[in-house]
């Protein structure tokens, strides 16, 4: 980072370049997982959804309404199989919509680990500037002290 006469921080192209490349890249490997969790999260539903079918009977033209229909009785086992798989669907569903919430949570604050959760919280706590979580190399650094920099002159 260079400071001018009127101390504001300047960078070159090549490095906004360089924060910019490897910004997008985090937020798409960011935008993937919370996609992922999403698309679990829909396939078990849509299971859970087959699963709350009821079994229907066709009325005959006259049949009266009070009759009750004929269904196939289901078997201990085959009750039994109905419930596990009903179990695991519903444990899938849970599981996605509680990734969902995570990985949006992490994906909107900018986050791609356990530290940088940890990190990020702490800075909320203390009313703190947040720019970035990204783990930052000395180009990328420049960069955000530039912005920073800018933030405070803007608020001054």
């Amino acid at each position: 980072m260079l400071l001018d006469k009127n101390d504001r921080a300047t960078v070159s192209s090549e490095d906004v370049t360089h924060f910019k490349d490897s910004y997008k890249k985090r937020r798409k490997i960011q935008m993937a997982r919370f996609f992922g969790i999403t698309i679990f999260t829909l396939i078990t539903c849509r299971m859970a959804m087959k699963k709350m079918i009821i079994t229907k009977a066709p009325l005959n033209t006259f049949q009266q309404n009070y009759a009750i229909p004929r269904i196939k009785v289901q078997t201990a086992t085959g009750t039994q199989k109905n419930l596990a798989s009903s179990l695991l669907v519903t444990t899938g569903m849970t599981l996605g919509i509680f990734g969902m919430g995570i990985t949006g949570t992490c994906w909107s604050w900018d986050v791609s680990s356990f530290q940088e959760l940890k990190q990020r919280l702490e800075r909320r706590a203390k009313n703190e500037y947040v720019v970035t979580n990204m783990p930052l190399d000395k180009r990328n650094r420049q960069v955000v002290d530039a912005l920073v920099e800018t933030q405070k002159y803007l608020c001054k």
